[in-house]
């Protein structure tokens, strides 16, 4: 496959005005290195602007002057870049080397450690504020998963005032989960979320800790000889599941349900990457329970696991592994399917000598694709059980290759390893094969697999900064966590076979003390954007396909993890940007419009509808001091429409979403199911 050059993408910022002193709101399209400034104005609040060129500096300045006096904010750059202001004047700035925020520094952390503050919750569904239109068709749940509690007053009291100890989460990972519901329907939103994570809370609040974390401080730790004899390998019967969503999860078996029967209640099922499962309802979102992977079927056994399983729409099946710790590490490959309701079958074990930390993995038509990056578990996996953290159970080995295991689908069999340069990498994007002709004329595959790549994982750890840092995340380009926090869309290229490999040998070799960098084929990649993509999604039509075009992602820079959403033409490289100053975007979702859908009912991919639909997004408005549902046209990346909640609620910052679409499943006929709220029905 040829692969074109890739073009630099600079950074632009525009300025997010306080509504409550301009009235004016300034968003930013950002389209093939081009930035438009797009205004939209409250006529009802007095307002000057100024845009002018401050050429001594090559640099864009944009000034707005309100009721209330004037902020300034400057954008920059890179070469060839160029700037477009609402009344068509065009800059070409010389250079790029960073974005200044508004001239008062503190404003800019305090607004995005909003998305590090505690929520407040909803269980009553209520109706959001409406900006623009929602499609019609846009009709279904958007579900949001993370923390929503990062401060947490205890019974425990100080010493030297007698007043309770307040515990502070340090890092994201840790913060109590908080499930969020966004329903839409006919142009409206109505939200309500709810915490699922209350007997963790209950401890907390009684110990001060937490009795397993991913990096929260513990405190004072027991003697390793009394560790010793307290370590387990068993699956804790509750956990802090705040990760991935997965809504309608087929064949889970609840705690009311007989063995080997699937359940027809639907499902929702929170999920970590961890072998812990927490079944929700899906309208209240009450928790039904904690369940496993081996409660479903015995011959599931491990304890780590990912939190983002794989589904073939085509088949009907989900797949997952679990990592079963011990002097040699068993990685189980399994798969669950109408096909096989009593539980589900084992696919492939694939003996290691590390167990890397695996967070999402790849799915082709024919193959299962792990890749194993040299972010491997302490002693074999059960460091955990004496540390009770995971990020402190985790150690980077950097002169170790990062290995692509590969298992057949059809063969039920792991059939070959790869292996390339390290790195580390949270999610993948896609995954595909194309047929190819070998020299002697036979057939062959290539796989290919999409991911967002970084070098060594300091990510992790230095996430915590950003909750726990007094000064919110570090100011300027290129220096401090925000910098580590940049992947790059990485396409990984191998075959399948290579004659001097057998599957035997491959197998044999992934165990032995002599497999070294060297002893696997290479895998091959190329980069396919700039530095920033996370998080990303693609239409569910074009899963495992080669022909797609299209990932949604959110998208970083030196500054700051999150603060745009894109859509990356991963044929092209071209990337087009939505962005709003003092804005934050989470997770994307693609919503297929109904044609769309309809066209890809055979299971073909249809270039043309790839990006028919819209991409919703939970957004985090820093100067405004709320959070909103972003709507965009998914072709032109263009708003469409917001629902906002009221000033001073928050959506904390969170990690994964899901939507449920009410064009593809059943909508259920339940009490209060998408009901108007209270105080309107009191209205009338």
């Amino acid at each position: 496959m040829a692969h074109p050059g890739i073009p630099t993408i600079g950074f632009a910022g525009a300025a997010m005005m306080d509504a409550a002193t301009t009235g004016r709101r300034t968003s930013v399209l950002v389209k093939n290195g081009v930035v438009v400034m797009e205004s939209l104005d409250d006529a009802k609040r007095p307002r000057t602007d100024k845009i002018r060129r401050r050429s001594s500096q090559s640099q864009t300045d944009v000034q707005a002057t309100g009721a209330a006096g004037g902020r300034r904010m400057s954008a920059f750059r890179a070469p060839g870049m160029t700037v477009a202001d609402p009344s068509g004047a065009i800059y070409e700035p010389d250079f790029g080397v960073s974005i200044e925020s508004f001239e008062s520094a503190a404003e800019f952390p305090e607004g995005y450690l909003l998305g590090f503050s505690n929520c407040d919750e909803v269980q009553a569904p209520k109706e959001l504020n409406i900006e623009g239109k929602i499609p019609d068709w846009v009709s279904g749940v958007f579900y949001r998963c993370g923390p929503g509690k990062f401060q947490v007053e205890t019974e425990l009291q100080q010493e030297d005032s007698g007043a309770h100890k307040v515990v502070e989460i340090d890092h994201w990972f840790d913060g109590f989960s908080l499930l969020h519901r966004f329903e839409v329907e006919k142009g409206k939103v109505y939200y309500r979320n709810r915490f699922t994570s209350e007997t963790q809370e209950k401890t907390m609040k009684e110990t001060g800790t937490l009795p397993l974390s991913f990096a929260q401080s513990q405190g004072p730790t027991e003697t390793f000889f009394k560790k010793i004899f307290q370590v387990t390998l068993d699956v804790p019967k509750e956990f802090n599941v705040n990760v991935s969503v997965t809504p309608r999860f087929p064949l889970f078996l609840g705690p009311d349900v007989p063995p080997g029967q699937p359940t027809t209640r639907p499902i929702l099922l929170a999920k970590t990457d961890a072998n812990i499962l927490q079944e929700l309802d899906e309208t209240t979102l009450e928790s039904r329970g904690y369940m496993t992977y081996t409660d479903i079927n015995p011959a599931f056994r491990g304890i780590m696991s990912s939190a983002h399983e794989q589904y073939d729409p085509i088949t009907g099946e989900y797949f997952q592994f679990l990592q079963e710790p011990g002097p040699v590490i068993r990685t189980h490959v399994f798969s669950l399917s109408k096909d096989h309701p009593e539980g589900g079958e084992i696919l492939a074990t694939i003996p290691s000598r590390h167990a890397s930390y695996i967070h999402a993995f790849g799915l082709t038509p024919n193959y299962i694709i792990l890749i194993c990056c040299p972010y491997y578990w302490a002693y074999g996996g059960i460091g955990i059980a004496f540390t009770k953290q995971v990020a402190s159970a985790l150690e980077w080995h950097g002169n170790t290759p990062t290995y692509f295991h590969v298992v057949d689908r059809r063969l039920k069999k792991h059939v070959a390893t790869y292996e390339s340069d390290p790195f580390f990498f949270f999610h993948t994007i896609n995954a595909f094969e194309e047929p190819v002709k070998t020299a002697d004329g036979s057939s062959d595959v290539n796989l290919t697999v999409d991911l967002c790549a970084y070098p060594p994982p300091s990510a992790i750890q230095q996430i915590t900064s950003y909750r726990a840092g007094a000064q919110g995340p570090p100011r300027g380009p290129a220096r401090g966590p925000a910098s580590t926090l940049l992947g790059s869309l990485r396409n990984w290229l191998w075959a399948r076979r290579d004659s001097s490999v057998t599957a035997e040998a491959v197998i044999d070799a992934s165990v032995s003390s002599k497999a070294t960098a060297g002893t696997y084929p290479r895998a091959t990649f190329e980069i396919r954007s700039g530095p920033g993509p996370e998080l990303p999604v693609i239409s569910p039509f074009a899963a495992m396909c080669p022909q797609y075009q299209y990932a949604y992602s959110v998208v970083g820079t030196a500054r700051m993890p999150f603060d745009s959403l894109a859509k990356t033409n991963v044929q092209t490289g071209a990337m087009t940007e939505w962005r709003a100053f003092g804005c934050y975007p989470c997770e994307p979702v693609f919503v297929p419009s109904p044609a769309a859908a309809a066209q890809s009912a055979g299971g073909g991919f249809v270039a043309a509808i790839e990006d028919d639909g819209v991409v919703l997004s939970v957004v985090l408005d820093g100067f405004r001091s709320t959070s909103f549902v972003l709507v965009l046209d998914a072709k032109t990346f263009t708003e469409r429409a917001r629902a906002s909640l009221d000033p001073g609620a928050v959506v904390p910052f969170g990690f994964h979403g899901a939507f449920l679409n009410w064009h593809e499943h059943e909508k259920p006929k339940v009490e209060g199911e998408g009901e108007k709220p209270k105080e309107e029905e009191a209205s009338r």
